[in-house]
């Protein structure tokens, strides 16, 4: 009996998408490198290479719109207050920091970068905590009061300064993966100093396994305290366990500021680990969680169904304990 041919064309085309999944995972690859003081991790599966120059290339575009360490970047002209245009890149991050704050009620606020100074974390440790200088730095602290009309950037204070470093390794992360699928590459995992984002799967298994660090073991430790099965999702941590200082009369301050207050003492989130589809909001959703605090991060996340998140954090007589969101699954 004759087979129809739209029948035999279903079966050609099945056999084709088969066969070339097949020839797929018989190229692993992987692509590593330097970048935003990190480390970067591409693995993926595909019949051709990409280009590492390429990537290379995305890198330093967004270090050129958005680092401060560049003196000649897009957003280190705007802290400046030289009025410049932005580009698709800076307005890309802008609006994604934008939503983040109005999503967590301005607990992520990335105005916050002359307080993040003051207490050390991106110049020579302070010597002391000084309540009045903080008082006026926070004269110049609110994302509310930063606007962007079509490519130029409107501050309300002129000293308001923008540091995108907490949005800006996710939303890279995000752009990587655009970068993929652009050249037909599905099946990957991108990292970039612990952010996260995986497409597809992995050829031994139908997901990609990650781990959740430990924050208990030092400043070169990288235990492993979850592990995790993903599958066409982001993963991002923040925590105040790595970057912090502590004084001669016992405070102790975080890299972690609480915007709407500018302390830096730190909350009893330790880590927060949380899953979305977009690396750059993980990144920055996780940042608030550890701002808020416990109760607050509970609350929020009980509003935020669509976010899934794990958190470590202490209780009130300093035992250590953890929460996890519903859908938030772990291997182990």
């Amino acid at each position: 009996m004759q087979m129809p041919k739209l029948v035999f064309f279903f079966i050609y085309l099945m056999s084709l998408f088969i066969n070339g999944c097949s020839s797929d995972f018989n190229h692993p690859r992987a692509c590593i490198g330097e970048v935003f003081g990190t480390f970067y991790s591409i693995k993926y599966y595909s019949k051709k290479p990409i280009s590492q120059k390429d990537i290379d290339t995305l890198f330093e575009k967004i270090n050129r719109s958005v680092s401060i360490f560049y003196p000649t970047s897009i957003i280190s002209k705007i802290n400046n207050c030289s009025q410049t245009h932005t580009d698709y890149i800076f307005s890309n991050i802008f609006s994604l920091a934008k939503k983040a704050h109005h999503d967590t009620n301005g607990w992520f606020d990335p105005t916050v970068a002359p307080l993040v100074r003051h207490f050390g974390f991106s110049t020579s440790k302070t010597e002391n905590i000084d309540n009045q200088k903080i008082d006026s730095l926070m004269l110049s602290i609110g994302f509310d009061a930063v606007s962007m009309e079509k490519d130029i950037v409107k501050k309300t204070h002129p000293l308001t300064e923008l540091d995108f470093s907490g949005i800006a390794k996710g939303y890279a992360v995000d752009a990587v993966c655009q970068y993929l699928k652009k050249h037909s590459v599905h099946h990957f995992m991108v990292e970039i100093g612990g952010e996260i984002r995986v497409s597809g799967q992995h050829l031994s298994s139908s997901q990609w396994v990650v781990g959740i660090e430990s924050p208990f073991n030092g400043d070169t430790s990288r235990t492993v305290i979850k592990r995790l099965k993903l599958k066409n999702t982001a993963i991002a941590t923040s925590g105040n366990y790595r970057q912090w200082h502590s004084y001669d009369n016992g405070n102790v301050v975080s890299h972690i500021i609480n915007p709407h207050t500018g302390s830096a003492t730190p909350s009893d989130v330790i880590s927060a680990t949380v899953l979305y589809p977009q690396c750059g909001l993980c990144d920055a959703y996780a940042t608030a969680l550890v701002a808020m605090g416990y109760k607050e991060s509970v609350s929020w996340l009980k509003k935020h169904p669509d976010i899934q998140a794990f958190l470590i954090y202490l209780d009130t007589e300093k035992n250590v304990k953890t929460y996890s969101t519903p859908f938030f699954y772990t291997d182990n």
